[in-house]
């Protein structure tokens, strides 16, 4: 017996937790089909599809029948969270790349040419060429440490052009 999305959310809501399973494996091709069209970096690929799941059970617990199709509901909020992520991306890597005392000059010439010869800064773009975990794999560090590390440089970074 094959049920529709309120059927389903319906089970749900009333208490049945193997229901979810079903909700999630129905929609995890859309999650994936999102990440693809808006061309996430292959490192990435991983956090976003655990984001869009995460998204898609708050939609599930949030979701009533007056805000269209859970579909379109669903949709609408994993593009919205993934176009979040994206853009928190881009201003990270615009932030180690930026002039340490924010004078705006172009893109092209946006790393300053001392701090891009540090050891830090080195480090800090080899992070980011990775992702955490393979990074703390391939260190032998926790994904604590990494984060903690990557603030640690990103101070150093900051402080050496004072």
């Amino acid at each position: 017996m094959i049920l529709n999305d309120y059927e389903l959310i319906y089970l749900y809501n009333e208490g049945n937790e193997n229901i979810l399973e079903i909700i999630l494996n129905k929609y995890k091709p859309l999650v994936y089909l999102l990440i693809k069209k808006m061309n996430v970096p292959y490192v990435d690929k991983e956090d976003f599809l655990q984001e869009g799941l995460m998204i898609l059970y708050r939609c599930v617990n949030s979701y009533s029948e007056d805000k269209g199709l859970f579909f379109n509901y669903c949709n609408v909020a994993i593009k919205r969270r993934f176009l979040t992520l994206i853009y928190k991306k881009r201003q990270e890597i615009d932030y180690l790349l930026m002039p340490m005392d924010n004078t705006p000059i172009l893109r092209e010439k946006t790393i300053n040419y001392e701090i891009s010869k540090t050891k830090e800064f080195k480090t800090l773009l080899e992070i980011k060429q990775t992702s955490i975990k393979e990074y703390a794999k391939t260190h032998n560090m926790n994904v604590k440490k990494v984060y903690n590390y990557i603030t640690k440089l990103k101070n150093t970074i900051k402080n050496t052009n004072k």
